[in-house]
């Protein structure tokens, strides 16, 4: 900041000795501001200008210079960059100071921008309004289509060593055409709304993959970079937050505040509540990941497929759950590249196309794998009327849909260590509204091929058998005809108190 009628040399701004200092607007050529060596001429013209110091031949002198001076003991760096000057009055007390503005956009969801390129500098003034120009006009921008509310115009306020731009005004008064504002607030009076959003910037180009975390922060994935949004902002992104694997990201997918990012060699865990300190740990298995489409939630567990077998992600370990069904090889044959997975009903669907052979298969840790009838190249499963959707043929088709076949189970028989007299009875499906459509439940006993007792059902409550003191059993053995649904188990007791 210098007063109007302030002489300034080359010594006063710079170490290296100049042939003089030229006085610019910041744009054009060069030009003595009024008043900048004569306070006789009057008010200051303009509120910002540009010194650039000049060498012999008349040239700019700008950048980076190695001089190595008399008597010193090795060469010297120094860079020399315009210089911004704030004129003030000539009677102007020490201790002036001088600000600047920046403004931001604002769309209908509240939602901020990144701040506009600093305006210039102003003379920090309580008794002087400033009028502030060169907002730009949102209709006339290239921003039409963000929806745009308002700006929101930001002064600097410097105090204790450290600059914060405050709000001077919103939308309300800075709708979409308003380009001007004249600003006679006082610092004191600012409002405590600080801008946010200087290093916010839009998500990177070309994401590989989206997650959301349940405290409000998007995860975006590129290349071997994965940038956490601010909490609830999923438009803003601080890019120098960013994490970075060995590997490039094939895709993440979010367990409560936690994303697994499946890379092309390990897979990573990254985590917490700020995105400016999130942790990234690298899992010890060797398990890339092979396809993007195929990495779902089953569980408590992430799981994808990865070329030695479907791996299942819980904690900090990665298990290979299909070992116990397929060795390396005839995993592979499948061609895990092309694989696409669902869960439904706590069931692994996996569809593949190796290129000579098409299909789908279901795995069941514990249970087994069963080959279904179609090739899907694509599932969806509605999270709110729990049905499984896939695209078979250019159609979409609902899974486990249409007229439903009956199936008949017998248990074995069971020799009993004692006579008992069986009187209550349970059929039990995974959720209720599993439940078949209808279910007939027999009992035989001691070797007979005719039926003890044979029951339909059409709920899983407890029912009685018609048991008398001369229906002892020594042997039992159970039956179910069951027409659509799933059963879980049969139960059989004395009493209906003894059914869990």
């Amino acid at each position: 900041t210098v007063k109007m009628g302030t002489t300034l040399g080359a010594s006063d701004l710079f170490s290296k000795s100049f042939t003089s200092l030229e006085v610019t607007d910041g744009g054009g050529g060069p030009v003595i501001p009024p008043g900048f060596n004569d306070p006789g001429n009057g008010p200051v013209a303009k509120a910002r200008y540009v010194i650039r110091p000049t060498v012999g031949d008349g040239n700019f002198w700008y950048g980076f210079s190695l001089t190595t001076y008399a008597g010193s003991n090795g060469p010297h760096i120094s860079y020399v960059d315009d210089i911004d000057l704030a004129l003030v009055g000539a009677d102007a007390g020490d201790g002036v100071t001088v600000t600047r503005y920046a403004y931001t956009w604002i769309n209908t969801k509240g939602e901020e921008s990144a701040p506009s390129p600093l305006g210039p500098i102003v003379p920090d003034d309580p008794e002087l309004t400033v009028n502030v120009d060169g907002i730009a006009d949102a209709s006339g921008s290239n921003i039409t289509n963000y929806d745009i509310a308002g700006k929101r115009l930001y002064r600097a306020v410097t105090g204790d060593g450290v600059t914060t731009f405050r709000l001077v005004a919103d939308q309300a008064a800075l709708p979409n055409t308003v380009t001007t504002f004249s600003d006679d607030i006082a610092t004191e009076d600012l409002s405590a709304v600080v801008l946010e959003s200087q290093d916010w910037a839009l998500p990177p180009g070309s994401p590989r993959d989206v997650c959301a975390l349940a405290n409000g922060i998007l995860i975006v994935t590129t290349g071997n970079h994965a940038y956490p949004s601010q909490p609830y902002r999923p438009h803003a992104f601080v890019l120098s937050q960013a994490k970075s694997t060995d590997w490039p990201i094939v895709g993440c997918i979010a367990v409560e505040n936690l994303a697994v990012l499946c890379t092309e060699e390990s897979p990573y865990l990254m985590y917490g509540d700020d995105p400016a300190s999130m942790t990234l740990d690298k899992l010890e298995q060797v398990a890339g990941c092979a396809s993007k489409r195929g990495i779902v939630r089953w569980r408590n567990s992430v799981v994808y497929p990865s070329w030695d077998g479907l791996m299942s992600i819980a904690g900090k370990s990665a298990t290979n759950i299909t070992e116990e069904f397929f060795t390396r090889d005839e995993w592979a044959a499948y061609d895990p590249s092309s694989m696409i997975c669902a869960v439904y009903d706590d069931i692994i669907f996996v569809s593949y196309d190796n290129g000579y052979e098409q299909g789908t298969f279901t795995i069941q840790p514990g249970v087994g794998v069963v080959d279904l009838e179609f090739h899907a190249t694509a599932f969806y499963v509605d999270p709110i009327k729990d049905r499984l959707f896939a695209a078979v043929d250019n159609d979409i088709v609902e899974f486990n849909t249409g007229d439903y076949l009956q199936a008949t189970w017998r248990s074995g028989i069971r020799q009993l260590e004692y006579p008992i007299v069986f009187k209550a009875a349970q059929v039990k499906a995974p959720k209720p509204d599993a439940f078949p459509s209808t279910i007939a439940f027999s009992v035989f006993r001691n070797g007979s091929d005719t039926p003890y007792d044979t029951q339909n059902r059409t709920t899983d409550a407890e029912f009685r058998l018609p048991g008398t003191n001369t229906s002892v059993a020594k042997e039992i053995q159970l039956q179910a005809v069951i027409t659509g649904g799933r059963v879980n188990t049969l139960e059989i007791a004395e009493d209906i108190e003894e059914l869990s």
